[in-house]
């Protein structure tokens, strides 16, 4: 691990657990209750991104910007951010996709997607799949990539098993993607995931897994819980996970189903890097970057 990751890991472990989601459960639902007492507010691009040129559209009533660093381009990226289904996007995430575009030369679609405690997957679906079907449609010839963080990671990976194997990604890149909410049983292999991360714990992803659901008796289903859906449409998958990551376990599984399933999978494994490392900002996480690129240009 080099010298600045440490240092970033070692602020993270720093980070008040209130402040993350690594807070117990009625602590996470205060914290979720008061987000519902403020009420929705509209999300707007914060111009961290100066060389790019950030555009908004609506598409089939998604809010979205596109960033894009070339006017034309032969290649898409949809990426969903993650958050917990509850916050917007962060720095991190938009300084990550202008550096994807600027190495690709991508065209990324960036979904401001409605967030719980104010809406539930089925507020989202089969909006977000008709939303990727419609941006596909609209750039003929080009290559498509879906991708996600965390939350997001969820979501893409249920867009993907819910499109058909002609509407499929050319790419579908997964950056610890929260694949399961499963409350009961827990798999063990994933509690001892979310005890070694640094951002997340078990109780408060179960609530966060509640709220998105709509109530525990949803969180098996595979539009909740991707892990469980139909991966055999998929083409081909790229899912990064880290040591010290809440999605590690879930991951391996997930790309094990994969495998036997037939899809052409690769999983590339951070040694002792946090939850959605590559997003972050130290040489690790920029060799994600590059490699994230190379999979997108090939």
């Amino acid at each position: 691990m080099s010298a600045s990751a440490a240092l970033y890991t070692g602020v993270l472990s720093l980070v008040p657990a209130g402040a993350k989601f690594k807070a117990g459960a009625e602590t996470t639902r205060r914290r979720i209750e008061n987000i519902r007492k403020r009420g929705e507010k509209r999300y707007e691009y914060p111009h961290l991104c100066p060389d790019a040129d950030i555009s908004e559209s609506e598409i089939c009533g998604i809010r979205t910007y596109i960033l894009q660093r070339e006017k034309r381009g032969d290649r898409v990226l949809v990426y969903i951010h993650g958050g917990g289904f509850v916050q917007e996007m962060l720095p991190m995430h938009w300084f990550f996709l202008d550096d994807i575009a600027a190495m690709t030369g991508a065209a990324v679609y960036i979904p401001i997607y409605p967030l719980a405690p104010f809406c539930t997957y089925r507020d989202l679906y089969p909006k977000i799949i008709d939303y990727y079907r419609e941006i596909a449609r609209d750039n003929p010839g080009c290559k498509m990539i879906l991708s996600g963080d965390s939350a997001g990671g969820n979501i893409a990976a249920v867009i993907a098993e819910n499109l058909s194997p002609d509407e499929q990604p050319d790419e579908l890149i997964l950056l610890s993607p929260a694949l399961s909410m499963h409350v009961d049983p827990i798999a063990p292999d994933d509690i001892e995931s979310f005890n070694k991360c640094l951002l997340v714990g078990v109780e408060a992803a179960i609530v966060l897994g509640e709220y998105w659901a709509g109530g525990r008796e949803n969180m098996n289903s595979p539009l909740v819980s991707p892990i469980d859906g139909d991966v055999s449409p998929l083409r081909s998958v790229t899912i990064y996970a880290g040591e010290r990551d809440m999605a590690y376990a879930m991951s391996l599984r997930f790309a094990e189903k994969l495998s036997e399933a037939g899809v052409k999978t690769e999983t590339v494994i951070g040694k002792g890097m946090p939850h959605v490392w590559p997003v972050m900002s130290f040489p690790e996480a920029h060799e994600a970057r590059r490699q994230i690129a190379e999979i997108i240009r090939r």
